[in-house]
């Protein structure tokens, strides 16, 4: 049985405004959807983005560690050829083991050597090594007398070979007979 007009109208009118209700909430979730999957594609892009990069970093870094590897190789022998050559015990004993970055960065494996010797050793490279650079127009006597021999610690020249090992170090530069 049917109700009055009136009140079948009041039940239409009930039932148009649902209906828009239930239209604008599809809209919005329709527009939430859309947004979302934008969303989803920039953070796709990132992900690719930084996959790549990484992928990048990686490789550099495995490059650069190889040429490391290389050059430490290439310095202990030099090392070694140069003890020799000046009458001192073999610095085999004296090696410092890499670093190893897994390791704790407060308490790395080259802080607890013993580098005295190694120290030595490269001090005594280093001053026969290197000479002085001077500009064209200064007293060479009061530019020696005011320089001092900056001897780099044994780490550093085991962690960063190519920064001591190329250009002028301190206003000093390897001569031509010592480049590698």
């Amino acid at each position: 049985a049917t109700g009055s007009p009136l009140a079948q109208g009041k039940d239409a009118y009930e039932l148009e405004v649902l209906l828009r209700v239930k239209e604008s909430e599809i809209q919005y979730l329709k527009q939430e959807i859309s947004s979302l999957k934008d969303e989803l594609q920039t953070a796709l892009r990132d992900k690719k983005y930084a996959s790549d990069k990484y992928k990048d970093i990686y490789t550099e870094l495995s490059i650069a560690k190889a040429k490391a590897d290389c050059d430490i190789s290439r310095l202990k022998e030099q090392l070694k050829a140069a003890t020799e050559a000046l009458g001192e015990k073999s610095p085999d004993s004296a090696t410092v083991s890499g670093y190893d970055i897994m390791k704790s960065k407060s308490n790395p494996d080259f802080l607890k050597k013993d580098r005295s010797c190694v120290t030595r050793q490269l001090r005594n490279i280093r001053s026969k090594c290197m000479t002085p650079v001077l500009p064209g127009n200064a007293n060479p006597e009061l530019q020696i007398r005011t320089q001092t021999w900056e001897t780099p610690r044994p780490e550093a020249a085991l962690l960063f070979p190519p920064l001591l090992s190329s250009s002028p170090v301190m206003g000093y530069a390897e001569p031509a007979m010592c480049t590698h």
